[in-house]
C-alpha cells in the first residue's frame, strides 16, 4: 500500500509519425509485481491480428493531458509536470487453496496543475489533469483438477471533471466487464479458450464525439456504410470477443492453433487499457512442426501461418501469409527467422477519416542470431527488411555484445541503424469542394526518407545480494526528409497526383513553409503548411 511509484528507467526515445500513441512497457515495481493475475482477454494461440489490452497500468500516473490551448490560456511559457501524482494505491493478489485466484487494485491520482507566464510577465497556474480514481478486479476459479478455469474481470475509471474544461475532451467515466475460460484436454495437449468483454464510456457530447472520431474507430470515415458520428451521444459502448483452439503438445511433431477475434466499433479500453483500433473481425491459423531430439541440432521448429481480417464494412484490412523457423544448436547458439507476404488489402486508417486506400503488396523478413549467452563474451545480430511493389522499404540492422568479466559484472552494448522510405506518409488534409473524387477533401501525402541511429550501453554491477548498481546511456538520432508532396487521387486505389508534376503548383518560402495551389488556374484556394522535415537528437541515461 502506497509504496514508491518511481520508474526504474526512462522510456526510450522514439519518433512517432502515426496517429496512434506508442506502447511503453511498465517499469514500476509496484505494478510489475503480481501483474499476471490482472491479464485478461487473450486466449491461448500462436497467432492473432491484435487484441485490445484491458489493463495497461501505465495509465495510472500518466503524463497530464491538459494544455494551455484547451484551457483558453495564452501563455508564453508553461512549466508542467511530467507525470500525475499517485496519492494512494493498494493492491491485493493471490490464490487460495480451493482454486480461487484474486486480484484487486485501486489507485487515486491527484489533480495536477501547471505554472505559466504570459508575454506581459504575469504568472498563474491551471489544471492539466483532473483527480481520477482507477479500479481493477480480476478473479479466476480452477476446476476439473486444474484443467479448466472460469474467470471474470471488471474495471472502472472515474474523473472529477464537472464544470472544468476537461469535460470537452475527457470521458467522465469508463467501465468494462468481462468473462473468460480455458479448458485443457487430451492430457493437456489441447486447449480451448475464449473471452468476452463489454465496455461503456460516458461524457459530454463533445467528449464522446472525439471518441467516435479518434484513430481507434474513425466513425467519421467518409466512405463507410456502417459507421456514422452521432453528435448528441453521451455514451459509447461495444464488445470484444476472442475464441481459440490450440494444440500445444502430444507425442507427434505437430502443433497449431486457430483463432477468431471480433471487436465492435464502439469498444474502448484506453482509459485504463491500451487499444490502437476497434472495428474488425479476424481469423488467424497455422501449424508448427517441431523436433525436440533432432540428429544434427538440439531443437528445431518450423511454422506456417495465415491471417485474414476485415472491418465492419467488409473491407479486407489485413491479408498475410507467414513462414518461419527456430533452431538451437548443440553449442547453444540460436537462429530464427520470419518471412511474411501480404495479399490484396486496404487501409481504412491511413487517410485519417478519409476514404479507404489500397495497400501496396509487400513482403518482410527478419532474422536473429545469438551466440551462447553463458560465455564471458556473447554476441547477437539481427535484421529486419521490408519492401513493397511501390518502392517502399525498411532496412533495420542491429548488433549486440555482452561482456561478463566476473560473475557480478555485466556490460552490454547494442547499436542499431534503421533506414526507411515511404511514399504514403500522411501530411495534412484540406477541405475543397472541387476535390469531388475524394468526397470534398484533399488528403496530402509525401515521400519520406527516415534514418535512425540508436545505441544502448548498460552496466549491471552486483556488490552484495541486496546492493547493486544498474546504469545505462542511450544516445538517439533520427532525421526525416520529406519530398514529392502529393494528394490521394481515388478511393480504393494506391494512386497519387504529385503537386508540380501531375497537377497544380508547389513553392517553398525562405522560412521553409510550403504553399500549394492544387489546381493551378482553377478556382481552388491555395493552402500552406510548415516544413515537416525533422532532425531529432537525445541522450538518455
Amino acid at each position: 500500500i502506497n509504496p514508491d511509484f518511481g520508474q526504474v528507467e526512462a522510456d526510450p526515445a522514439v519518433i512517432n509519425l502515426s496517429a496512434n500513441e506508442n506502447f511503453f512497457a511498465e517499469r514500476r515495481p509496484f505494478f510489475l509485481e503480481g501483474n499476471d493475475i490482472f491479464q485478461f482477454g487473450n486466449t491461448k494461440t500462436f497467432s492473432r491480428f491484435g487484441n485490445p489490452v484491458t489493463f495497461y497500468s501505465r495509465r495510472i500516473g500518466r503524463s497530464p493531458q491538459g494544455s494551455p490551448g484547451r484551457a483558453g490560456i495564452n501563455a508564453e511559457y508553461v512549466d508542467r509536470p511530467d507525470f500525475t501524482t499517485i496519492a494512494t494505491a493498494a493492491k491485493v493478489s493471490g490464490k487460495t487453496q480451493n482454486g480461487w485466484s484474486l486480484g484487486f487494485l485501486d489507485a487515486y491520482t491527484l489533480k495536477e496543475e501547471a505554472n505559466f507566464t504570459r508575454q506581459n510577465g504575469t504568472e498563474g497556474s491551471f489544471a492539466v489533469e483532473p483527480a481520477t480514481n482507477y479500479m481493477v478486479f480480476r478473479t479466476k476459479k480452477d476446476i476439473n483438477e486444474g484443467n479448466t478455469y472460469f474467470g471474470g474481470f471488471a474495471s472502472a475509471v472515474n474523473r472529477s471533471i464537472d464544470g472544468t474544461y476537461f469535460e470537452d475532451y475527457l470521458r467522465s467515466s469508463a467501465y468494462l466487464g468481462g468473462v473468460d475460460f480455458e479448458h485443457n484436454f487430451n492430457n493437456r495437449n489441447w486447449i480451448a479458450s475464449g473471452a468476452f468483454s463489454y465496455s461503456s464510456i460516458n461524457g459530454t457530447q463533445e467528449a464522446i464525439q472525439l471518441a467516435q472520431t479518434s484513430p481507434v474507430r474513425r466513425y467519421n470515415r467518409v466512405d463507410s456504410d456502417e459507421l456514422f458520428v452521432d453528435p448528441t451521444a453521451t455514451n459509447l459502448s461495444g464488445f470484444a470477443t476472442e475464441v481459440s483452439i490450440q494444440k500445444r503438445g502430444g507425442e507427434d511433431n505437430w502443433l497449431g492453433s486457430l483463432t477468431y477475434s471480433d471487436v465492435s466499433p464502439g469498444y474502448e479500453t484506453n482509459d485504463i487499457g491500451f487499444q490502437n483500433r476497434s472495428d474488425y473481425r479476424s481469423i488467424n491459423g497455422g501449424g508448427v512442426y517441431r523436433e525436440t531430439d533432432p540428429k544434427r541440432v538440439q531443437y528445431f521448429e518450423q511454422w506456417l501461418f495465415k491471417g485474414l481480417s476485415w472491418n465492419y464494412d467488409n473491407d479486407v484490412i489485413s491479408n498475410w501469409y507467414g513462414i518461419g523457423a527456430f533452431v538451437r544448436f548443440d553449442n547453444l547458439w540460436t537462429f530464427n527467422y520470419n518471412a511474411n507476404a501480404s495479399g490484396k488489402s486496404y487501409s481504412d486508417r491511413i487517410t485519417r477519416g478519409g476514404p479507404v486506400m489500397e495497400v501496396a503488396k509487400n513482403w518482410n523478413f527478419n532474422m536473429n542470431i545469438n551466440t551462447n549467452q553463458n560465455k564471458d563474451v556473447s554476441f547477437n545480430f539481427g535484421t529486419y527488411q521490408r519492401q513493397d511493389v511501390a518502392g517502399e522499404f525498411d532496412n533495420d540492422v542491429w548488433v549486440g555484445v555482452t561482456f561478463l568479466p566476473t560473475s557480478f559484472v555485466q556490460l552490454s552494448i547494442s547499436p542499431e541503424f534503421i533506414y526507411q522510405r515511404d511514399i504514403d506518409q500522411y501530411v495534412t488534409r484540406v477541405d475543397d469542394a472541387n476535390a469531388t473524387d475524394t468526397y470534398g477533401t484533399r488528403y496530402v501525402f509525401a515521400d519520406i526518407k527516415q534514418r535512425t541511429l540508436v545505441a544502448s550501453v548498460r552496466l549491471n554491477w552486483t556488490f552484495t545480494p541486496t546492493v547493486s548498481l544498474q546504469t545505462y546511456v542511450r544516445p538517439f538520432i533520427s532525421t526525416g526528409e520529406y519530398s514529392k508532396f502529393k494528394e490521394f487521387a481515388e478511393p480504393r486505389t494506391y494512386n497519387f497526383d504529385v503537386y508540380g508534376r501531375d497537377k497544380g503548383t508547389i513553392t517553398q518560402a525562405e522560412n521553409g513553409n510550403y504553399t500549394i495551389d492544387p489546381d493551378g488556374t482553377g478556382s481552388s484556394e491555395p493552402f500552406s503548411f510548415s516544413d515537416p522535415d525533422f532532425n531529432f537528437r537525445s541522450v538518455q541515461g
